[in-house]
């Protein structure tokens, strides 16, 4: 770990901007093109010096919040990446000093620094094997604290919701970090990130009704990135997430035990970071650990997916019956996968066989990348088939359009989100059918 400069001015926004995209990995290009970006003066006149970002101010600040950030202690970049960023960053930096003629320069000593471990070290690249697997993370908004199932009397039940009304506010300043381990490299869909999981994920973020309090399951999870954001930052009472492939529900269950884990220290960092009040808020939302479970499903079997949705009555999960959410982004890819997965659709939306849970809202989402018209094309004609209608949510769920959640900034680096199509579904009525005639 780089140490970290004595003195330092708190971060700008284009600052935790840069470090928010290097924590994601994006590109190294982009996250300098944020570094560089230029705050524009209260007075027009003046005029910033294209140069500025590389003052001796500014390289500090740059090597405090980029280089010696104690989330990446525990959540390590992949090392090829971070080889090629400290690189990059000292080649533009060399080349702005040289150019201004009025600043100090030269690159402070810590960057170069970390520029010669760099050249002492073989050269990295990234091939499949002991470099695979990496950490990407998440600086999530916590729109919603975290779900409390309490069996109490009414008084303390209004005590609960007056301080929840009290810290409101705080709730969705405070920042979550999520990491999810990925391994990019190896030949599985579902040990990657897609770009249909980051838009559900903030359309979740504006509307949080949509996991508040309610049983979610995400279909097809992956590394999980969607269902740790429900639980850590919507207030799902419970999460379960499901996949088929042996190899991602180990890193599934991986990252729900590391996030666990690394919440006590990450609160323990905010004490430097953001003062003692905004650690002990922290450490005292690290203490309590949601519900999140993880379990193999197979959609081509009914018998999976029916013991998961509609769990015998002596399950835990009877003992309360709240409403449901079903998630999945991504998974219309398989031409030969998509009549089982509408199957699984399907019998969500189906009344419970216990009549104690006929009255259970079930809410089904599902995002998509559009990569192939005609698979998408196939999958609404078998959505039609089997009963069900088929809504298109993308922009009535989108974060910009609505106002009153604009303090929900997009956590994500996500440049192809125009390609990402998010539908709702529900069972066929009468209704539907007299319309159709």
């Amino acid at each position: 770990m780089a140490t970290p400069d004595d003195d330092y001015d708190e971060p700008e926004t284009h600052l935790l901007q840069a470090r928010k995209l290097l924590r994601q990995q994006a590109p190294v290009a982009q996250v300098l093109r944020v570094l560089k970006q230029q705050h524009h003066p209260l007075d027009q006149q003046q005029q910033s010096s294209p140069f500025a970002w590389a003052s001796w101010s500014a390289q500090e600040s740059m090597h405090h919040t980029l280089l010696c950030d104690p989330v990446h202690d525990i959540f390590p970049l992949a090392p090829w990446y971070r080889a090629s960023f400290i690189r990059r960053l000292c080649i533009e930096l060399e080349e702005a000093v040289a150019q201004d003629e009025e600043g100090d320069g030269e690159v402070i000593e810590p960057i170069l620094r970390e520029l010669n471990v760099l050249l002492c070290q073989p050269t990295l690249k990234a091939e499949p094997g002991e470099l695979a697997a990496c950490f990407v993370t998440f600086e999530c908004p916590v729109v919603v604290s975290m779900y409390v199932d309490l069996d109490s009397s009414a008084s303390l039940q209004e005590e609960q919701d007056e301080q929840q009304l009290q810290q409101k506010q705080q709730q969705q300043r405070r920042q979550q970090t999520l990491a999810t381990r990925i391994a990019p490299k190896e030949n599985a869909v579902g040990l990657k990130l897609w770009e249909a999981g980051y838009v559900l994920t903030e359309a979740l973020l504006t509307h949080p009704e949509l996991c508040q309090g309610r049983d979610v399951v995400e279909l097809g999870a992956g590394v999980g990135l969607l269902g740790l954001v429900a639980a850590y930052c919507l207030g799902a009472a419970s999460v379960t997430m499901t996949d088929v492939d042996e190899k991602v529900l180990l890193f599934l269950r991986a990252n729900v035990e590391c996030n666990t884990a690394a919440a006590a220290t990450l609160a323990a960092a905010a004490v430097e970071e953001e003062g003692e009040e905004a650690a002990a808020a922290a450490a005292a939302a690290a203490a309590v650990v949601p519900v999140i479970e993880v379990a193999a499903l197979d959609w081509s079997q009914p018998a999976e997916y029916k013991a998961l949705l509609d769990p015998p009555c002596s399950s835990r999960k009877k003992v309360k019956q709240r409403d449901r959410t079903i998630l999945a982004a991504d998974c219309i890819y398989d031409h030969e996968a998509i009549p089982a997965f509408v199957d699984v659709l399907a019998y969500s939306l189906q009344p419970s066989s216990s009549s104690s849970t006929s009255t259970r809202n079930t809410t089904v989402l599902v995002a998509s990348t559009m990569r192939n018209p005609d698979t998408y094309e196939y999958f609404q004609e078998v959505v039609e088939e089997k009963g069900l209608v088929m809504e298109d949510m993308t922009t009535s769920l989108d974060s910009l359009t609505d106002p009153a959640s604009s303090y929900v900034s997009s956590p994500f680096y996500c440049p192809n989100r125009a390609a990402v199509r998010l539908c709702s579904f529900r069972l066929r009525s009468d209704e539907d059918e007299n319309d159709a005639k």
